[in-house]
Order: structure tokens, then sequence, then C-alpha cells
């Protein structure tokens, strides 16, 4: 990577990324919190679902249910295997560069002091 923020005559000594799997395995307790919220909205859907649509006076329930759980079904495929993902997509982009005088990072362009 080109490090534009070096002053004249500034070298980089080192420069590295962290190690895979520690950066994408950072959020691993969020898995723990994804089974019992996947758990629930499996349970929610399966009764959402079994709320007659054809001819009963609650017609628009029937469709709102499910349309509602849709979010928290989003939100458990995230907590199990989506952050995982995410911090692989952020782990390609970041880079650290230690110079004779400083040491500082970067991730997608921007710079971390």
């Amino acid at each position: 990577m080109n490090w534009p923020a070096l002053y004249a005559g500034e070298d980089v000594v080192w420069r590295g990324k962290p190690l895979r799997s520690k950066y994408t395995m950072k959020d691993a307790k969020l898995t723990l919190t994804g089974i019992p919220v996947a758990v629930f909205i499996a349970f929610w859907m399966s009764m959402a679902l079994r709320i007659p649509k054809e001819g009963s006076p609650g017609g628009v329930i029937a469709w709102l249910f499910p349309a509602f759980g849709m979010i928290f079904v989003l939100q458990a495929l995230y907590l199990l295997a989506g952050h995982y993902l995410r911090n692989w997509l952020e782990w390609k982009n970041v880079e650290y560069a230690i110079t004779g005088g400083r040491s500082f990072g970067r991730a997608f362009g921007k710079f971390l002091s």
C-alpha cells in the first residue's frame, strides 16, 4: 500500500496486517447471543405463518406478523454468521505501519493515528 501521510525523508520500517484468524473471530461472542435470538425468531415465524390468511377478520395481521418477524430473521442471521463476513471484509482493508518516529494504521482508506 502507498502511504501518502509520510513526511519527507520518513521511511516505513515495518508494515503489516493483523492475523486474519484473530481479527475475523474478534466478535465470536455475538454468535452466542445469536443462538437464543434465532431460536425465538424461528418460533415466532412458525407461529406467525400459521395465522389463516384467507377469509379471516385478521387478514392484515396474517401478513403483518411475518413481515415484522423478517427484521429479526435478518438480525439473527447477522448474529450467527454475518459478523464473520463483516470482519473478514474489514480485515482485507486494514494495514498498520511503523516509521522511525510514528506508528499508525489505515482502514478503508482512512488513517488511524
